[in-house]
């Protein structure tokens, strides 16, 4: 049998001081910021797309040092943290995010641990018992005995909070605790239907995941919730970059014309990229009655309405047969829905892109064939997101 590689700690070591040090060196040459737990701090590394040798010493820095927090801690250690500081972790970010704890501390001073349960209406010395294990995760820090303030990674939660309280609510937590009896039941092949996915299993009412997302919501803006959570995750991966959306697709050779936004939400791709394609170009938002508000005031706050409009539709069924596209696009559609569901997505699209010659665009992240294909870090956020799909659909 054939023996895993691994390299000496001191090895291991020597490959981060090199990766280190060439992430500072190219940040310095690039004129990028360097990483900093100051509140106004690095907050992603978007800034660094056009610069993908900054991304691929970063890549290299993370999985290095993964790697030889690993063979320090040895197998034991790892399993017990997963089942340990790990479990915590996601509780505390959790109780925090949910309490509004980023959003209560100044963002340029400290505050009394007293003043902020006040301002978040908890105990305080049960918030400073959340607050102490935070700070071991760099969430916040205690500049002085009984003050809280920002880090930067305590200052960036409220940008993910849409999201964060979508996944780390009880709908999709309830279902990863029916993953085991949904992998017996698809032993041998995918059942009909939805009654076996994780998150049916999970809910009283067998109900899928669209439906009680809706129904259990108690202001009935569960979609609404979901559209914001879903901006709030592309921005968490994208930052504030729409170059896969303005240079993935060929916009100008679509001349003049119309563009159909399939299960496009609230329009947040679309008021942000307008400037950067062809002006000739117009869009149609389509998506439930429930996201009809939020994307029509979106389409407002940014003066786009004389380009972008929004229309109630649902992809399973046929499209308006008046509209008259140049492209459909389905921007990370697919990947919620089983194959049979795909199928019937796109054969609606079929009749319009048979009568007008409309293209299909689609964008969506394509899982790895081996491992090693791509940085493992990278590989976990997409398998994490993969996981999450047989959670849910």
């Amino acid at each position: 049998m054939a023996s895993i590689p691994t390299p000496s700690l001191v090895a291991q070591a020597a490959a981060i001081l090199e990766a280190a040090t060439s992430l500072q060196r190219q940040l310095e040459q690039h004129g990028l910021q360097q990483p900093s737990f100051e509140a106004g701090g690095r907050k992603d590394w978007h800034d660094a797309i056009e610069h993908p040798e900054v991304l691929r010493a970063r890549s290299a820095l993370i999985d290095a040092s993964n790697l030889m927090l690993n063979m320090a801690l040895g197998p034991m250690d790892i399993l017990s943290s997963l089942v340990g500081p790990a479990v915590s972790k996601v509780d505390v970010f959790r109780t925090l995010d949910a309490l509004g704890v980023s959003e209560a501390v100044p963002l340029d001073t400290p505050i009394s641990i007293d003043d902020l349960a006040a301002r978040v209406g908890a105990n305080p010395r049960l918030l400073r018992q959340q607050l102490r294990f935070a700070y071991l995760m760099g969430i916040f820090y205690e500049p002085r005995e009984g003050y809280v303030a920002h880090t930067s990674i305590s200052a960036a939660i409220p940008s993910l909070s849409a999201w964060t309280r979508m996944r780390l609510g009880y709908l999709m937590s309830s279902g990863a605790w029916r993953i085991p009896e949904a992998l017996r039941i698809w032993q041998d092949s995918p059942p009909p239907g939805h009654v076996q996915v994780p998150v049916s299993l999970a809910d009283s009412k067998g109900r899928d995941f669209w439906s009680a997302l809706q129904e259990e919501d108690p202001e009935n803006r569960g979609m609404e919730k979901f559209s914001s959570a879903m901006k709030a995750l592309f921005a968490s991966h994208s930052g504030n970059s729409l170059g896969p959306f303005v240079t993935g697709f060929d916009w100008a050779g679509l001349g003049d014309g119309l563009v159909v936004d399939v299960g496009g939400g609230n329009g947040h791709i679309e008021v942000s990229i307008l400037n950067a394609v062809p002006s000739g170009l117009n869009f149609v938002i389509q998506d439930q009655e429930t996201n009809r508000g939020l994307a029509i005031e979106n389409i407002r706050q940014h003066g786009a309405a004389d380009r972008i409009q929004f229309q109630v539709h649902d992809f399973f069924h046929p499209q308006p047969p008046h509209l008259r596209p140049k492209a459909y696009l389905l921007s990370r559609i697919l990947h919620d829905w089983q194959d049979g569901d795909c199928v019937r997505i796109l054969r609606n699209l079929v009749p319009g892109m048979e009568e007008h010659a409309a293209q299909l665009f689609v964008m969506e992240r394509v899982l790895p064939d081996r491992s090693g294909d791509i940085p493992n870090h990278m590989e976990q956020l997409i398998r994490t997101q993969d996981l999450l799909m047989f959670t849910e659909r």
